[in-house]
């Protein structure tokens, strides 16, 4: 957390007294300082703790996103690029006040203009920090956008360069001035050092719709040029993440769509149907199976039985009739089926009444006779005695 610019502005002075301090201790007794020594007790006796150092702020993963910056900063390998940003000294270089006083005394004119004209013969020399340094004197005694952005000069013809400083005072100059082009053409410029291709291009063609200047031109140029490629490198990397995120989607669309065709396949062949040949059901039978009494009443294994037993000898569904379980669900079989059992091997059906053909005959009728001329006799006169309904066995 940065201090405030009311505290910073006293950071040089208490370093000064703390050394002081160091060389000779016994000056904490005097009564001037007692509001330090007051201080001091109060941490001595433990009434006072020193606040922890704070750590730095958890990063969520952004270390990916941190080099692809840097990358992007120093992909054009320009010497003029810092790989490292200046760190600024908030107590070499103060800030005025915020906001500035609204009456300035004349004493504080006074100094501000005298530290002005210094400073001016200092940079027309080519000692940048040492005017750097006046011109901190005539902020602080009476703050201008001019003067922040004079500085703001300074510290990027310093050697090294400043321009995190820089940018610091273009900020605060802007918050007196949002108009000045010059300070927006130096908050550029200092982009452009750190390798902000975005940030440059932005306040430089700001700068230069304010208050043209030629001397800027050149930068510019190459600013824009380069903030140019990076956005269509940026475009080409969004394209090429959403094709992979729709190819993704269209996969997942797809397994889902596989998966479900593969469900209804399975519960279409019924696979609990076990105890028909081959584990499903007969041909014709499917539609059946939309029946839901029907579908519980095959859950009893003796029907599962009589069905299974019908498939290989569909005579011997006639000794399930009469059985209370499984009769009626015959019965109903049949007459979904149109009065038989089609589908099964050997037929079953399509009798009129509900028969079972080739069934064997039951109750007190004559038995027919066997051999040729039984067979012409049966193909000439059906005898109608061989054959029972499911009323009469009822």
């Amino acid at each position: 957390m940065p201090l405030p610019p009311s505290v910073a502005s006293h950071v040089t002075s208490a370093s000064k007294l703390v050394d002081v301090l160091k060389n000779d201790v016994d000056l904490l007794a005097d009564p001037e300082l007692s509001f330090l020594r007051s201080f001091i007790e109060s941490f001595l006796s433990g009434s006072l703790k020193m606040p922890p150092i704070p750590k730095p702020e958890a990063q969520k993963d952004s270390s990916h996103e941190d080099s692809a910056a840097d990358a992007e900063r120093l992909s054009f390998n320009d010497p003029e690029v810092l790989a490292v940003g200046d760190v600024v000294d908030v107590a070499e270089y103060a800030m005025g006040p915020d906001p500035p006083p609204e009456d300035v005394s004349e004493a504080d004119m006074d100094k501000a203009s005298t530290a002005k004209m210094e400073a001016a013969d200092l940079m027309a020399a080519g000692n940048y920090e040492a005017a750097a340094k006046t011109l901190t004197k005539a902020i602080q005694a009476m703050p201008s956008a001019l003067t922040y952005a004079r500085r703001a000069e300074c510290f990027l013809k310093m050697k090294p360069k400043k321009p995190n400083a820089a940018i610091r005072d273009c900020d605060a100059a802007l918050k007196l001035n949002p108009d000045s082009g010059k300070s927006l053409r130096l908050r550029g410029t200092a982009h452009r050092f750190l390798g902000n291709w975005e940030a440059a291009s932005k306040d430089l063609a700001q700068g230069q719709a304010i208050d043209f200047d030629d001397a800027v031109q050149t930068m510019q140029k190459l600013v824009d040029e380069r903030w140019h490629e990076i956005r269509s490198r940026r475009s080409a990397a969004a394209a090429a993440k959403r094709d992979a995120e729709l190819e993704e989607r269209r996969k997942a669309a797809a397994e889902a769509a596989r998966k479900a065709e593969e469900a209804k396949s399975s519960s279409s062949s019924m696979p609990g149907m076990g105890g028909f040949p081959g584990g499903g059901m007969p041909p014709g039978m499917e539609g059946l199976m939309n029946d839901p009494e029907l579908m519980a009443a095959m859950s009893n294994p003796k029907v599962m039985a009589a069905m299974t037993s019908a498939m290989s000898n569909p005579a011997s569904l006639m000794q399930y009739m009469s059985d209370p379980e499984v009769g009626p669900v015959l019965t109903k079989l049949m007459g979904k089926m149109g009065g038989g059992m089609g589908g099964m091997p050997g037929g079953m059906g399509g009798m009129p009444g509900g028969g079972f053909g080739g069934a064997p005959p039951t109750g007190g009728g004559p038995t027919p006779a066997s051999g040729p001329a039984a067979d012409a006799g049966a193909s000439a006169a059906p005898d109608n005695s061989t054959f029972c309904s499911v009323e009469e066995i009822d």
